[in-house]
């Protein structure tokens, strides 16, 4: 099923995105040059008898992030002039 971003306007199949809730790494696929095709604030609390504990959620393409998920879990994706540096 496609949905469509109220906050990108992109269209997207959600099983074909990645839900990124750590906003450092969200930042830092950003600053690599992935862009979120959606962003939307996630009630996370299970125990829905207490206050909503909202998260933000970032969802990429989970084929374009592939590489740069490696180097995250791997803590190898520094700033990217840096990772320029080591490709030459």
């Amino acid at each position: 099923m496609k949905n469509v971003s109220e906050v990108t306007g992109k269209t997207y199949i959600a099983e074909d995105m990645v839900k990124i809730f750590n906003p450092k790494q969200a930042a830092t696929y950003m600053a690599h040059g992935a862009l979120p095709l959606d962003i939307i604030s996630t009630d996370c609390q299970v125990d829905k008898t207490l206050p909503p504990d909202y998260k933000i959620e970032y969802l990429f393409d989970r084929h374009a992030t592939k590489e740069l998920f490696r180097l995250w879990c791997a803590h190898e994706l520094g700033r990217p002039e840096d990772m320029n540096k080591n490709n030459n």
